[in-house]
């Protein structure tokens, strides 16, 4: 199927390398061309008549959206902006992909969870690199309406002095830090944020920030699920610790 790729992040110049790095790594002709896109420092609200007219010439079946984060819809933490993007996107074109960003303390898409409810598949990706610079990629489908979520799959990305010069299935072992990884829940989240600020508290609005999470769900297992205990107030922030390890502040 035809594909159109609509670079809002990179260069033409970034994007055409890689282009052929990834043919010859995938034993194709390094000039295998890929409808393509660029508009870097454009927002997908800008280029969407020209995408709606590419996918029309062109047929296209496929799009994918690098990266939802140069929407330019509004602010990702609020229902309405996700849910135009969304809309957008399928809109489109019947099948999208849409590469997502995460929050520095968390693994789940940065913005409000309309994200994850209008998806039909959710893949997380993580990553570690080797002594000898190989980069391993770790991919598992944490959400899936239709196909079964089956196991983490992990692929080795190796390179030279001028790129990626190899793709493979990762052996057995080769990245452990990625094989140890587990999905955790939404809870188990909040009080690893938690432990890890250095006064073990926090509030809900700065979990919704760096966790990505919207702040009413957040809000409804902090008072609700029995594990967590009000430490203090500024202002009008209440700030949440977890019980039975929550030290006295004072």
């Amino acid at each position: 199927a035809t594909v159109l790729y609509i670079n809002l992040e990179r260069s033409k110049r970034s994007l055409s390398r890689r282009l052929s790095m990834v043919n010859q790594a995938l034993g194709l002709n390094p000039n295998r061309p890929l409808l393509m896109l660029n508009a870097r420092g454009k927002s997908l609200s800008d280029v969407y008549s020209s995408c709606a007219k590419a996918i029309r010439d062109f047929n296209v079946k496929v799009i994918i959206l690098d990266s939802i984060s140069r929407a330019g819809y509004g602010d990702l933490t609020e229902n309405r902006p996700v849910n135009t993007i969304i809309d957008s996107l399928s809109a489109l074109c019947p099948t999208w992909v849409a590469l997502a960003h995460t929050p520095r303390s968390g693994e789940h898409i940065y913005g409000a969870i309309m994200f994850d409810a209008g998806a039909d598949i959710v893949v997380q990706l993580k990553s570690e690199r080797t002594n000898d610079g190989t980069l391993g990629v770790g991919c598992q489908i944490v959400k899936a309406n239709d196909i079964p979520t089956g196991s983490q799959q992990i692929f080795a990305f190796e390179f030279n002095d001028t790129g990626l010069c190899d793709f493979r299935k990762a052996e057995p072992y080769e990245f452990p830090e990625i094989e140890a990884k587990k999905k955790t829940g939404m809870k188990q989240d909040i009080i690893d944020f938690i432990l890890n600020q250095d006064t073990s508290d926090a509030t809900a609005s700065e979990m919704e920030k760096e966790l990505g999470f919207n702040r009413s769900n957040i809000s409804s297992i902090l008072n609700k699920s029995g594990e967590f205990v009000k430490t203090r107030k500024v202002k009008t922030a209440q700030y949440y610790g977890v019980k039975d390890k929550t030290e006295t502040l004072f």
